[in-house]
């Protein structure tokens, strides 16, 4: 099928083309789609800088003044996984990320109150992606994983994306307490806000975070289950 170029809301601007890194690795590629590819990923980064705004976060919405901090993570995994496919980055675009990451990380309040759980799983879980973050790009803050880690009540996936944080810092072990014995159980819902979630996501999350964990027998379950 055709290699569309994004366009719109900055998750529609990011997610066509964030598979488009690792689509060589699934098919064989012809030259010119390896150069639409490679095209799509050099605009898709070269936009994303008109979503950034001064502080480095990245806004959700074109022209908006505030920063939607799961989008950010999100652009943030994106931009970091192009780096590493080799692209150069636009002048500012990850450093400035990298300092608002590192910030809204300092930040975080374990003892923040919610009213409803899933307002709470939701600030957890984007603090859990954003350490994650952090830690993919060679800065973990070991100090912001160790309070979410002694953070009681977390949801399963909280602990699942943050262990995976461990892994990239280099604790292994200390991944390894944080999920053991926890379910790999992935229940249906679909969120339109916070976290834009889905069982799809979470299970592509678990996914990662399994690999990470070199679990290959759950990995594989979840593998088939996605496919």
């Amino acid at each position: 099928s055709r290699i569309h170029f994004p366009h719109g809301l900055v998750e529609q601007h990011t997610s066509p083309v964030f598979p488009q890194l690792c689509l060589g690795q699934l098919t064989e590629l012809t030259a010119d789609q390896k150069l639409e590819i490679e095209d799509n990923v050099r605009k898709a980064l070269v936009k994303l800088q008109s979503y950034q705004l001064g502080s480095g976060g990245f806004s959700y919405w074109p022209g908006s003044a505030y920063v939607n901090s799961w989008a950010t993570n999100y652009v943030g995994h994106f931009i970091l996984m192009a780096e590493k496919a080799g692209y150069s980055l636009p002048f500012g675009l990850k450093d400035k990320w990298l300092r608002y990451q590192q910030s809204e990380a300092r930040n975080w309040k374990g003892n923040q109150y919610f009213a409803h759980y899933s307002q709470l799983r939701n600030y957890d879980l984007t603090q859990a992606y954003r350490l994650y973050t952090l830690a993919l790009a060679g800065s973990p803050d070991m100090g912001a994983m160790n309070r979410l880690r002694e953070k009681g009540s977390k949801a399963s996936d909280v602990s699942w994306r943050l262990a995976s944080a461990y892994i990239l810092a280099g604790k292994k072990d200390a991944a390894g307490q944080l999920v053991a014995n926890l379910t790999t159980e992935v229940t249906d819902y679909t969120e339109f806000g916070g976290t834009f979630g889905s069982s799809l996501r979470d299970k592509a999350m678990l996914l990662d975070a399994l690999t990470l964990h070199t679990d290959q027998k759950n990995a594989f379950e979840i593998l088939k289950s996605i496919s």
